[in-house]
C-alpha cells in the first residue's frame, strides 16, 4: 500500500516536471523570438542613423551612382557618372576620386562609422533569421531608403 501511494506520488511529479518543463521551454522560445525582432528592429535602426551618416560623407554623385544602380541598373548607372565625372572639373574629380579610394575599404569606412551596432549585435552574426527581419524594418523606415537597398542588394549578391 505505501508502495503504490509512493509511485503515484511520484508519477504525479514526474508528470507536473514535465508540465512545467515545457511550458518554461515554450515561454523561453517566445522570448527569444520577441528579443531577436526587438533587436533586428533596434540594429535597423541603429545601422540606417551610421550608414547615412556614412553615405552623407560622401560626394553626392556617389550617391547618385548608388541610387541609379538600384534605379536604372550598373551600366546606365556607371555611363551617367561617367558623362558626369568627364564633364567635372579637375576640384570636382579629385574630390570624387578621393572618396571613391575611401570606398575600396569599405568594411574599414564603415566599421568606423558602425563599429558599436555591429559588435552590439554580433552575437547574430551568421543569422539569416536575423538579417531578414533586420532589413524588413529598414523597407518599412523612409529615412533608410539607400542603406535597404544596399543592404538588400549585398544580401541577394551573398545569395549567388
Amino acid at each position: 500500500m505505501l508502495q503504490k501511494i509512493f509511485l503515484n506520488l511520484l508519477l504525479t511529479l514526474l508528470t507536473t516536471f514535465v508540465f512545467v518543463a515545457t511550458a518554461n521551454a515554450q515561454a523561453t522560445e517566445q522570448s527569444e523570438e520577441q528579443k531577436l525582432e526587438t533587436d533586428a528592429k533596434a540594429a535597423a535602426k541603429g545601422m540606417c542613423e551610421c550608414m547615412n551618416l556614412f553615405f552623407d560623407a560622401l560626394h553626392p554623385k556617389l550617391i547618385d551612382l548608388m541610387t541609379d544602380m538600384l534605379e536604372v541598373g550598373e551600366e546606365q548607372a556607371q555611363a551617367n557618372f561617367f558623362a558626369y565625372l568627364t564633364s567635372a572639373s579637375s576640384e570636382e574629380q579629385a574630390l570624387i576620386g578621393k572618396d571613391i579610394e575611401r570606398m575600396e575599404d569599405i568594411d574599414v569606412e564603415l566599421y568606423a562609422f558602425c563599429g558599436d551596432v555591429i559588435e552590439r549585435y554580433s552575437v547574430y552574426d551568421g543569422s539569416k533569421e536575423f538579417e531578414v527581419k533586420m532589413i524588413s524594418h529598414l523597407s518599412q523606415l523612409p529615412e533608410c531608403k539607400l542603406v535597404y537597398s544596399v543592404m538588400k542588394l549585398g544580401r541577394e549578391d551573398g545569395e549567388n
